[in-house]
């Protein structure tokens, strides 16, 4: 980002926050601390503006941080270039906290010399952190303007604050994230193990061959220092590329170099795991693989493994499995079936790039010759890998002379190009598309404006001009991005599925709340139902009772006779006393088992207050010797007493003059107490 009237403009980031810095007018070069390979010395050039290579050896030194917050060499940094802070309105204290790295054309030179092999430890691009107080951070999102949101003066004169956002945060993360998948499949091939971690020796070199892509040298050498384990897991790894190599880049990059760095490292990567998938295909030659595995990794998603929870895999959702395999289909000539793709897939939600890969051969692409194979994969990079929006045939008027004159046209987000023919190895030219440029119609032509001309171009039928005009306009609307018109369409897409998966998830809750709720109400239905069946029994029951109580009674009424009622009422009381008599019986045979039992516990506790006896007695025992020996020691005691006191009176001669100034005493003799010396033990009586 170019600052506001060439103000030194460094943007140091922490947790994702911006800050504010008082940086010092400076009419030079702001300092980047990373000099990219073909770029000039920024002191190097004419002028009293630049800073000569004198002038940078003059620069304070200052205490720097890594990302760990661990304390590295010093360095040196511009006078310039310093975090200020105005404590009162009297006096200002300056806090020197951010620093620069030297250039990287002295480190080559350094390295080219053999001075790398020395003991003198040489610094590491990298990010530089700086911690300022919490009164000079504001919180950013990632989706701020990257331009300058806010200018404000103070006194004194000759210093300036700024307010800064990150673009290069964005940018690089954006390139990270489009290369994550292939960055993935090498990370996979390099574990031969399976167990999630790669050894950094491994590490290194992919890193390695990552920043000389990124034109960048000496990043992986952080590894080193990078947590200290000898192995890194893939989510690790990330974040040590964006922090040390892809932060490292410049602030703005255009689509056409993001795209150009995507393919560079895509190549890479497939160089590292393409012996893992050549030798499984037998179809498919090696650079249709690689095209369709630029094509995976550009659809696909990078998701946490099911199976193994602390590690990710790659997968492409069914549905771009489909529209891959539908333009491939639709590209041989061929009608594309997607009920059968349907059935195919059943209920898998996802593909790796193997089984992608089998399934195109075993189900697409058998019996197929190899230039229509080659064909239809091309057609379907061009779709999505170099974000071609639409291709054919215009009329271009010249510059030199106003003829039209036919060219084979291909429309990009950021760039229109036109060739001889439609093999496109001849350009002719290109012309570069922005925001600020627009497309009209004017009768038969359509009139592109651009910032440097405006360029007429006709088309054969009123068809094509229109569908060139919304391609055109489409193309000019994502000119600005640094995703392209396909990636975009694809975060849509994801987007989309996310929204139906989060949908279906709800809807299914729903249902099963549904179903729960109706399961209790069945339950509750079904309870009402056991409920009123039991009552319907009890209610009949006591009909019946009440029919029986009647005809008893009606028998009873009219039987008057006296001989039935008497005979009746003898057997009534034989079969009673036969009752009685047997639960007299029983009674018996209870209360003998119950005199057994009494008598099983009488002789338990018995043998139990015997045994208590016992031990009582052997106590007393034991109590009369200790009382014995007491009185013993009782008697010697007094006895040693009596003798003393005989002894002291007898060489104690006291003075009567000196008797009236004693004061009495009174001693307590621990021999005449009858307190035992011996804590005895208590006497448990158990019973």
């Amino acid at each position: 980002m170019r600052n506001m009237e060439k103000t030194n403009n460094t943007t140091v980031v922490r947790g994702g926050i911006e800050c504010l810095f008082i940086y010092g007018q400076d009419r030079g070069r702001p300092d980047t601390g990373r000099r990219r390979r073909g770029e000039p010395d920024q002191g190097s050039g004419g002028g009293s503006n630049g800073l000569t290579r004198r002038r940078r050896s003059r620069f304070h030194l200052a205490r720097a941080t890594d990302l760990r917050g661990r304390a590295v060499s010093r360095s040196r940094c511009r006078p310039g270039l310093c975090c200020c802070a105005l404590v009162a309105p009297v006096f200002a204290c300056a806090i020197i906290t951010c620093c620069a790295f030297t250039s990287r054309d002295r480190r080559c030179r350094r390295v080219s010399s053999g001075q790398h092999r020395s003991r003198r430890k040489t610094l590491r691009p990298r990010t530089q952190i700086v911690s300022l107080p919490p009164p000079f951070c504001t919180p950013s999102t990632p989706y701020d303007d990257p331009s300058v949101s806010a200018r404000v003066s103070r006194e004194p004169a000759g210093y300036r604050v700024f307010r800064t956002d990150f673009p290069s945060v964005l940018t690089m993360a954006t390139l990270l994230k489009n290369v994550t998948n292939c960055i993935w499949h090498a990370f996979d091939s390099l574990d031969a193990a399976g167990t999630g971690t790669v050894v950094k020796s491994k590490l290194k070199v992919l890193t390695a061959n990552i920043g000389i892509l990124l034109d960048l040298y000496g990043v992986e050498k952080g590894l080193e220092h990078y947590r200290s384990t000898t192995a890194l897991n893939f989510q690790h790894y990330k974040y040590y590329l964006l922090r040390e190599v892809f932060l490292s880049l410049p602030n703005v990059l255009s689509l056409s170099v993001l795209q150009g760095f995507e393919s560079n490292i895509d190549e890479t990567c497939w160089l590292i795991c393409k012996k893992k998938y050549i030798p499984k295909c037998q179809v498919l030659p090696e650079d249709c693989m690689y095209k369709l595995f630029r094509v995976f990794c550009f659809l696909s998603e990078l998701v946490v493994n099911t199976e193994r929870p602390n590690q990710f895999q790659v997968m492409m959702d069914t549905s771009e499995v489909g529209l891959v395999a539908s333009q491939i289909v639709t590209s041989l000539g061929a009608d594309w079936d997607q009920s059968g793709f349907e059935d195919l897939i059943g209920n898998t939600m996802g593909f790796q790039f193997g089984t992608f890969l089998t399934l195109l051969e075993k189900r697409y692409l058998t019996d197929v010759d190899r230039a229509g194979l080659v064909e239809a994969l091309n057609a379907v990079t061009n779709t999505f890998i170099d974000d071609i929006i639409k291709k054919g045939v215009l009329s271009k008027r010249g510059y030199l002379l106003p003829t039209l004159r036919e060219y084979w046209f291909v429309l990009k987000p950021c760039q229109l190009l036109y060739y001889k023919n439609e093999e496109e190895k001849e350009q002719c030219g290109s012309i570069t598309l922005d925001p600020r440029c627009w497309v009209d119609s004017n009768l038969q032509r359509i009139m592109l404006h651009t910032t440097e001309r405006t360029f007429e171009l006709a088309t054969k039928d009123h068809r094509s001009r229109l569908q060139w005009l919304s391609a055109l306009k489409l193309a000019i609307a994502y000119s600005a991005g640094t995703e392209g018109y396909q990636r975009t369409l694809l975060r849509r897409r994801q987007k989309r599925r996310k929204a139906e998966l989060q949908e279906k998830h709800r809807k299914s809750s729903i249902i099963h709340d549904m179903d729960v709720q109706l399961q209790a109400e069945k339950q509750a239905r079904a309870a009402m139902e056991i409920q009123a069946k039991e009552l319907k029994v009890a209610s009949e029951k006591h009909v019946e009772e009440l029919e029986c109580l009647l005809e008893e009674e009606t028998q009873a009424k009219r039987d008057e006779e006296i001989v039935r009622n008497l005979q009746a009422r003898v057997l009534r009381e034989e079969w009673e006393k036969r009752e009685e008599l047997e639960r007299l019986q029983e009674e018996q045979r209870l209360l003998l088992e119950q005199e057994r039992e009494k008598r099983k516990e009488f002789e338990i506790k018995q043998r139990e207050k015997e045994n208590q006896l016992l031990e009582a007695q052997q106590r007393l025992i034991e109590l009369e010797a200790e009382k014995q020996r007491l009185d013993d020691e009782l008697t010697r005691a007094q006895k040693k007493i009596s003798v003393s006191e005989k002894a002291v009176a007898s060489l104690t001669i006291v003075d009567p003059a000196e008797t009236l100034n004693i004061k009495p005493q009174v001693k307590v003799r621990r021999t005449m107490s009858f307190i035992p010396s011996t804590k005895e033990r208590p006497i448990h009586f158990y019973k």
